[in-house]
C-alpha cells in the first residue's frame, strides 16, 4: 500500500498508472483523498494498493520514477502475498 501525492493537474493519475504499468507492477486498489490544508486544490493524494513487495526490482523502479518526477511516495505497509492469492 502506498500514498502517492503529487500536484492535483489533468492526467496526474493517468501518469503515475502508466509508470506501473511500463514496469509490469498491477494496482489492485486506487483511492483519492483531499490533501489537509491545501485551500487552493493544487495537491493530489493517491493511495495504491499494488501487487508485489517494495524490494521487488519492477517496484522500486517505479517509485524511483515517480520520486523523479516530483511526487512524493510513502509506503503504508508491504507485505509478502501468499502465492494462492496472486500467481505473477
Amino acid at each position: 500500500m502506498l500514498l502517492v501525492h503529487s500536484r492535483d493537474r489533468v492526467g496526474a493519475l493517468l501518469e503515475i498508472l502508466q509508470i506501473f504499468a511500463s514496469h509490469s507492477v498491477n494496482v489492485r486498489q486506487i483511492e483519492n483523498r483531499p490533501v489537509p490544508g491545501d485551500a487552493a486544490g493544487t495537491q493530489a493524494r493517491f493511495f495504491l494498493e499494488i501487487s508485489g513487495h517494495l524490494q521487488d526490482p519492477a517496484i522500486a523502479a517505479a517509485i524511483a520514477q515517480l520520486q523523479s518526477l516530483g511526487n512524493t511516495i510513502k509506503p503504508l505497509g508491504s507485505y509478502p502475498a501468499p502465492t494462492w492469492i496472486e500467481e505473477r
